[in-house]
């Protein structure tokens, strides 16, 4: 009993340690990512699409 609780508690253990890795990854060396992304407006509703709908 004592052994399963003690596996339990170190793969619990394991699971959070790995957790906080994922939220702050490592850049690689000489990678640029753009601080704005561009703006991309949604496509106006056609206007057969609201004449369907009556």
């Amino acid at each position: 009993m004592i052994l399963l609780r003690s596996i339990l508690v170190v793969a619990l253990a394991i699971g959070i340690a790995a957790c906080g890795r994922k939220g702050m990854p490592e850049q690689p060396d000489g990678a640029v990512y753009p601080r704005d992304y561009p703006y991309t407006p949604l496509p106006a509703e056609s206007k057969t699409r609201t004449n369907e709908a009556r």
